[in-house]
């Protein structure tokens, strides 16, 4: 499995050239342990997606006009209407099926989708994720520079050569950190109990935080990623590392539904035609006015000795990872 992908969190990086620096040390994560009371909230009212929208709207009725109307003997590519209304309708798709994952959220979870109904209790998709050993990873990627030439040639035809640097990565290598325990302390994930009857789901935003049981974990921890630094650092030039944690099987959004009371209309299908008619804010305003938003946040302690949480068995934390790959 691939350690560094979008269920990971990056929280320290490191390196030998002059690229930037991301993320926060996960060890200084403090705090009373457990999570906080789930807040609700309804779901957002989404302005980009507005703006986007009336701006479509409004760029292609002018560039209509202008076409007919106002030059109706001048070609497409010699009116700037023209790709005003272009540039608006790619910034209205691209946020509707791109942006819209980091930002409402709608798509997102449209595409993790969860039923259950109020009598259920907590989903078993968060059970699993909250009894889920974390993975603890570690990255380095080893390159130089090699100065290259090239010929331009300008808009005069007159040619010239320059010379530049591009990199070159010659080794990588991704490792997994080793500790033997860890137990969960989040607390129950949102439900659908908590809801007024006026709402029929919840888009729940997923979170994680890593706590460590005391100063040895994460004294290990940091050696272990000092070892493997400074074992591959070495392979050439300029090196960049990297470590980080993640849970496997998580999302950044969920939308738990009740299954005997969600309309039909509550689809990916339906985002999608309403999409393409220009209406995907009307139809989120629509969906939105039965959803609420919660966001959860996975917590998980961890500690270097085997059998150091008594409540929970490594067995039991053993047998969760297996059955969640």
């Amino acid at each position: 499995m691939k350690n560094e992908d979008a269920n990971s969190v990056v929280v320290a990086q490191t390196m030998t050239d002059d690229e930037d620096a991301t993320g926060v040390p996960v060890a200084d994560v403090q705090g009373t342990l457990g999570a906080d009371d789930i807040v609700y909230t309804p779901a957002g009212k989404a302005p980009i997606s507005l703006l986007l929208t009336i701006g479509t709207i409004a760029s292609g009725a002018y560039a209509f006009q202008d076409l007919l109307v106002a030059n109706p003997d001048k070609n497409f590519w010699d009116r700037p209407s023209f790709y005003f209304a272009v540039g608006f309708l790619v910034l209205y798709f691209a946020e509707a099926f791109t942006f819209s994952s980091n930002g409402d959220s709608t798509l997102n979870a449209f595409f993790n989708k969860l039923s259950s109904d109020r009598t259920f209790g907590e989903h078993d998709y968060f059970v699993e994720l909250r009894n889920t050993k974390p993975q603890l990873w570690m990255s380095i990627k080893c390159h130089h520079y090699e100065r290259r030439t090239r010929t331009i040639i300008n808009a005069r035809d007159h040619e010239h050569t320059e010379s530049y640097y591009e990199k070159v990565v010659t080794f990588r290598k991704t490792e997994e950190k080793v500790f033997e325990s860890s137990r969960d302390r989040s607390g129950p994930a949102p439900q659908l109990a908590d809801l007024d009857s006026g709402y029929f789901g919840v888009i729940v935003h997923l979170r994680r935080e890593l706590l460590y049981h005391a100063a040895e974990p994460r004294q290990s921890l940091t050696l272990q990623g000092q070892a493997f630094r400074d074992t591959y650092r070495n392979r050439d030039a300029c090196h960049i590392f990297k470590e980080g944690f993640k849970w496997p099987e998580m999302r950044k959004a969920v939308m738990l539904l009740d299954k005997d009371r969600t309309p039909g209309y509550a689809s990916f299908g339906w985002y999608m035609f309403a999409t393409c008619l220009l209406c995907s804010w009307p139809y989120r305003m629509i969906l939105h006015r039965g959803l609420m938003e919660a966001t959860f946040t996975i917590v998980s302690e961890i500690d270097m000795a085997p059998g150091a949480f008594p409540d929970m068995s490594d067995a039991a934390v053993a047998s969760s990872v297996n059955d969640s790959q």
